[in-house]
């Protein structure tokens, strides 16, 4: 029983040796290791503030916006595209504008005049990218993603288009501004004119889409078929298909073309599995009011877009009051994309005309 007790007595005293050497040790690291611990806390700290004055970010509860310096591109964009471009000089505000029921990705640039781009249908806002930056030099340039693509929202309950581009005309506080669309973009900008003309300086529709246009039945058809491969075989074959599509063969014999087509078709593949009978279409249709646009207009069409597209040209240059109209040889349905310079020197000519007849005599 002793030798019990010794044996415990002694366990207890090694273990309170033991104890004070590792009381001590931990003392020891501290006091080395404090003066190390300070300093880099004052790094971090003087890093962390220099990255939040650098992106000087602001948020709110109807939308966000960010402020930062460019360098490689107007848009955060893969690389493999970004380096198609020399970087822009200019600074780019992104942010989410609220509408009705998603938001609205957008970017800003430049100041004067407000111009909106308004993409074409399978792509975003990133089709401008030619035009985002040499338009800034003369106006307060907006690009946006239109409801299903790039990085807005999709629906989920019905909408309408152009009530989605005045309530980013009203997050942003533009009163009125010159419209440049495309295809799709090109149909919304003439609906939003006949809607609230109060608001538009002048359109320019490029391969414009038309709100109440009897479409060939051979397009129709064509749609069809893609929709259905969206339906069975997944959206991103849907997008290999539209790529094969008429409205695109001019744009795919562009090789540096056909790759930046390729990466924005897949990336927005997810729009051909939207519901398209929650798009709310202009009442009356576009197609039976043209003669009511008061809005200055300008119509682009490459010699090569489709029968479709060249027939709603014609349309808009019978019955739009004062409407001009001009033709890019060579060029398909992207005329901005595959003619980009023709494209830019059209649409500059036609503001400053613009800009000249609203000047006060």
């Amino acid at each position: 029983m002793l030798d019990n007790q010794e044996t415990l007595t002694q366990a207890v005293k090694s273990r309170n040796r033991w104890r004070a050497v590792a009381v001590a040790s931990l003392i020891l690291v501290l006091v080395v290791m404090l003066p190390f611990t300070i300093v880099m806390n004052d790094v971090f700290r003087t890093s962390w503030s220099k990255y939040l004055s650098a992106r000087k970010v602001t948020t709110g509860t109807t939308g966000t916006t960010q402020t930062r310096a460019v360098t490689p591109k107007v848009k955060q964009l893969p690389k493999a595209e970004a380096k198609s471009k020399d970087p822009p000089s200019g600074k780019v505000t992104t942010g989410t504008a609220a509408v009705a029921e998603p938001v609205l990705y957008y970017e800003s640039c430049g100041t004067g005049e407000p111009l909106i781009l308004i993409h074409g249908g399978q792509l975003d806002c990133r089709m401008w990218d030619d035009q985002f930056q040499q338009f800034s030099q003369y106006f307060q340039v907006v690009r946006y993603d239109v409801r299903g693509y790039g990085k807005s929202d999709l629906p989920t309950r019905p909408y309408a288009d152009e009530e989605d581009l005045l309530g980013l005309l009203q997050f942003l506080h533009i009163d009125k501004a010159h419209l440049v669309g495309l295809s799709l973009g090109g149909r919304i900008a003439i609906d939003f004119a006949l809607q609230h003309p109060e608001r538009v300086r002048s359109v320019v529709a490029a391969g414009p889409g038309l709100s109440g246009f009897n479409w060939s039945a051979e397009g129709e058809r064509q749609a069809m078929v893609i929709v259905r491969a969206a339906r069975d075989q997944g959206a991103e074959k849907a997008a290999e298909l539209w790529l094969r599509d008429p409205y695109m063969t001019p744009a795919m014999e562009n090789p540096a073309l056909a790759k930046r087509l390729h990466r924005l078709a897949l990336e927005n593949a997810r729009c051909w599995l939207v519901n398209p009978l929650l798009g709310r279409e202009l009442q009356p249709p576009a197609a039976n009011r043209l003669g009511d646009i008061r809005a200055p207009m300008l119509v682009i069409v490459g010699s090569r877009d489709v029968a479709d597209i060249q027939a709603i040209c014609k349309l808009l240059e019978k019955r739009v009051p004062g409407v001009k109209k001009i033709v890019v040889d060579g060029s398909g349905h992207l005329v901005n994309m595959e003619k980009p310079n023709e494209f830019n020197r059209a649409v500059l000519d036609f503001l400053k005309v613009v800009k000249q007849q609203d000047s006060p005599k």
